[in-house]
């Protein structure tokens, strides 16, 4: 029975070292993650994502802190060419602080990330919307009182017609009376006392005309 020599053991060896090597090569120059940094929403489990330059070998881990705090390591799940992890949403009041690290290789000697330890990415906690200002309704219309004035006004002229026509009469029967005067002193007193209420009657139309149209007005004035 004959055994390979240690020569061709060696060979040997080196070959399948070489053959893991090609299967998961060093990271290109510019290869990278691709990430989107997410917006906290209130309430709401906080999804964080990479993008990875190949299908197979990655594992990677999301380490997030509040501020001031110690990091805390989550482990990555892989589907497809992504990694994601999440966060609870009670642990994102007042905002995080994260990074991602991501190895792949035979030995997991290689390397990729996303932010450092140094200097996370900050995502802030979305601050409370403004208070919204409750405006009051405008007080309804105060009643308008100018139809009532005007009604009022026109029965104060309809009044001083009324008196007016009176006045009329009187002034009628007054120059009727100056007739039946005995003598010139009576007949000047019963004509100036005509001439008097004629003036007066004149007076009293002119301001029943006066306030119907004023009162005629103020009522059309709320139409």
């Amino acid at each position: 029975m004959r055994f390979p020599s240690r020569k061709h053991s060696l060979a040997s060896i080196l070959l399948a070292l070489c053959a893991l090597g090609a299967a998961s090569p060093a990271p290109a120059a510019g290869q990278r993650l691709v990430h989107t940094p997410p917006r906290i929403v209130p309430g709401h489990d906080l999804e964080l994502s990479v993008q990875l330059p190949g299908e197979a070998g990655f594992t990677g881990d999301v380490y997030w802190r509040r501020k001031g705090e110690d990091y805390t390591r989550t482990t990555m799940v892989l589907h497809g060419d992504t990694l994601s992890a999440k966060i609870p949403a009670r642990e994102l009041e007042g905002g995080i602080e994260y990074y991602v690290a991501v190895v792949y290789g035979p030995a997991l000697e290689h390397q990729l990330s996303y932010a450092s330890a140094e200097s996370p990415h900050v995502l802030e906690y979305p601050s409370a919307p403004p208070p919204v200002a409750v405006v009051a309704p405008p007080p309804p219309p105060e009643k308008s009182r100018t139809p009532v004035v005007g009604i009022a006004v026109m029965s104060t002229g309809a009044a001083a017609a009324v008196a007016a026509i009176v006045l009329g009469l009187q002034t009628k029967s007054a120059a009727d009376d100056m007739a039946s005067a005995t003598s010139t002193a009576d007949y000047q007193a019963k004509s100036d006392h005509a001439n008097s209420l004629a003036k007066t009657t004149t007076a009293v139309w002119i301001a029943a005309g006066a306030l119907g149209a004023i009162g005629a007005g103020l009522f059309a004035l709320h139409f």
